[in-house]
């Protein structure tokens, strides 16, 4: 459930745009415009939180550019494939997302992509970790 909620959490943070997403069982992928990335990245820990408070379950989210994969030799390409008028499903291609995905459950410290939690930022500042609490 939570896993589709990011989904949708980003979904609701872009109101009147149509954003290629794609869920994979145990959590969900959007592709934003950079333009939006800091509402996007409101939208996931706002949902971190709500996850954690009540689920008690962590929610791992990571906004990785496509700059990113791409200076690793990778790609994000996107299709839409329209199953009928309204009803279109968005495919992918390139090996980006799941470099992504890998940066996010890395969870390395100081990659300013991946989104630390509230509790965890204010944890690893404390420690001496600036990038952590920067997004």
């Amino acid at each position: 459930m939570v896993g589709a909620a990011v989904i949708a959490a980003v979904l609701n943070a872009a109101p009147g745009l149509e954003l290629p997403f794609l869920f994979g069982g145990d959590g969900g992928t959007v592709l934003v415009p950079s333009r939006l990335r800091d509402a996007a990245e409101g939208a996931l820990r706002g949902l971190q939180r709500f996850s954690a408070a009540t689920f008690k379950l962590p929610l791992r989210a990571a906004a990785v550019p496509v700059g990113r994969v791409r200076a690793e030799g990778l790609d994000v390409q996107v299709g839409k494939l329209r199953l009928s008028p309204g009803n279109d499903l968005a495919m992918f291609a390139g090996g980006g997302l799941l470099r992504a995905d890998s940066i996010m459950k890395a969870r390395a410290d100081g990659d300013a992509d991946v989104l630390v939690p509230t509790e965890d930022a204010e944890a690893r500042t404390s420690k001496g970790c600036p990038a952590a609490g920067s997004h």
